[in-house]
């Protein structure tokens, strides 16, 4: 699904989920979105080749890699969590990503992890191949979902399925756009 046409996930100062699919101007965060969207980037990145920045290599949880224009994460076993981090420093910020799930059961989630203090202390905005979405933190390695796992209809679901994942950071709101 396009982030254009997506349904908006919510939390901080006003929290709520979006109902069903919206023009990007009624979505929360919708005008600034479509302003952000007109501008160009403040960066990009083509995954062409390792320029370092980003984490890259293995460990006993899987491994991350750059192949064919993307960046790939693979895991080496079930109920593991490994992740990617980007030298760009984030303040406020929109971000999107693409997605692909390749592999594995579609019970699954990945997304994005953003306002990382360490490894026990980071917010995580995600996506699973069986159409649900949430938004939640970590706060000294304990979880805690600010937006429960939820349906989407504007996700696409099973094998192979991509999406676009849209995250809008601006003080304490976030809105995620799935």
């Amino acid at each position: 699904a396009a982030a254009g046409a997506a349904s908006p996930l919510q939390s901080g100062g006003a929290t709520g989920f979006g109902s069903g699919v919206s023009a990007p101007g009624n979505q929360p965060g919708g005008s600034l979105l479509q302003t952000i969207r007109a501008a160009a980037p403040l960066a990009t990145y083509a995954f062409s080749a390792d320029d370092g920045a980003w984490t890259l290599g293995s460990n006993a949880q899987g491994s991350r890699s750059i192949a064919n224009g993307q960046l790939l994460v693979q895991l080496a076993a079930t109920d593991t969590f490994i992740w990617s981090l980007s030298n760009q420093p984030l303040g406020d910020f929109y971000l999107e990503v693409d997605t692909t799930h390749q592999s594995g059961a579609v019970d699954n989630f990945f997304g994005v992890i953003f306002r990382l203090q360490d490894a026990a202390n980071f917010y995580l905005a995600a996506v699973s191949s069986d159409g649900q979405v949430t938004l939640g933190k970590f706060v000294d390695d304990s979880y805690t979902a600010l937006e429960r796992w939820t349906p989407s209809p504007a996700l696409n679901t099973g094998r192979g399925s991509r999406n676009r994942l849209g995250l809008l950071a601006l003080g304490d709101q976030l809105v995620l756009l799935a």
